[in-house]
């Protein structure tokens, strides 16, 4: 299986978008973007990942594990005069602490969760521990749409792409997204993105672009992307008109009875943060982290106490709290 987040097309789209990335003249695993934060009269220099809402996670690259393979982060910081590496939404593994120095001051910060359904054992298994109220409030929902005609279907190829891709947008933006102004077809720079990120994976047959249709009517959407052996819903919406009717709950519980049928896909990840909705369906969630390396000298002393050791005492003494989406830049 393909690579959904990581590959040069996700990374080139991304940046055209976003935020262009530093020239570090191949130094580094990952593609990274630089911007200078205040502290007090001090200028910061900040290194990160090329991370933002519209990025599931950041995973590290590692095909060497040896002493050597974390000197990508003292060239990065060496070469861009930056004072603090941020790797945000990180999963960690453990090849991804062979690709961290131990020679820098490298801080880890658990930001939100990910929530996931395991598709490898039974189906029936999943359905009865989801709860006898639970089962019959999708049970219902699915009947009452399939009564009237809507079924799932599945998009994945290049043909037709663009018109599939208008109606998922559609759809979207029938909701509170559409009213915030926050949908995709509301920004031209985020359509194109997403439309040449589908179109890659469509060419790479990891694209899942499912729908709740009645012949050419399509009431509900999930944008996924298959990346190794898991499917991840990346967007999700649903007509206004239809939300009594809980299409969104329907089109869910036949995307999950369809993956526990398919040996290809061991997980489905529905994405941070891990609301009380979203954990009505999980069988777990994947804690994610944002890693602050941090380079010796000044600057890097007061990054430190700026955005690590001042935010751990002040969270010890204030308590737990839902964590943030995307750490800040620094």
């Amino acid at each position: 299986m393909g690579d959904a987040f990581c590959s040069t097309e996700w990374y080139e789209a991304w940046s055209e978008t976003f935020d262009r990335p530093v020239d570090l003249e191949g130094a580094s695993l990952i593609p990274l973007i630089r911007s200078v934060r205040l502290v007090g009269p001090l200028r910061i220099r900040v290194l990160k990942a090329m991370v933002n809402d519209h990025t599931p996670w950041l995973d590290l690259p590692v095909s060497d594990t040896s002493p050597h393979s974390s000197r990508w982060v003292y060239r990065a910081l060496w070469l861009a005069r930056a004072d603090v590496l941020v790797l945000p939404l990180l999963r960690r593994r453990r090849s991804t602490q062979a690709v961290l120095p131990p020679g820098l001051a490298v801080r880890w910060q658990a930001t939100e969760q990910s929530p996931l359904v395991n598709c490898v054992g039974s189906w029936d298994a999943y359905w009865q521990s989801r709860g006898s109220r639970t089962r019959a409030e999708w049970a219902r929902a699915e009947r009452r749409l399939q009564s009237d005609g809507f079924m799932l279907a599945c998009h994945t190829s290049e043909a037709g792409l663009d018109a599939a891709l208008d109606d998922a947008f559609a759809i979207e933006a029938d909701s509170w997204k559409g009213d915030q102004g926050s949908a995709i077809r509301q920004d031209p720079k985020l359509e194109r993105f997403y439309r040449r990120v589908a179109r890659d994976w469509a060419r790479r047959g990891l694209l899942r672009l499912y729908f709740l249709q009645d012949g050419e009517r399509r009431i509900a959407f999930q944008l996924c992307a298959l990346d190794g052996r898991q499917l991840v819903s990346l967007k999700i919406g649903f007509r206004r008109a239809f939300a009594r009717q809980g299409p969104g709950q329907a089109l869910q519980l036949m995307i999950l009875r369809e993956l526990f049928a398919d040996p290809d896909v061991e997980r489905f990840d529905m994405l941070g943060p891990a609301t009380e909705h979203k954990m009505k369906w999980a069988t777990g969630a994947e804690q994610l982290w944002t890693v602050r390396c941090y380079r010796p000298g000044l600057r890097g002393c007061v990054a430190a106490l700026r955005w690590s050791v001042l935010p751990a005492l002040r969270a010890r003494l204030r308590g737990p709290r839902a964590p943030q989406r995307v750490a800040e830049a620094g």
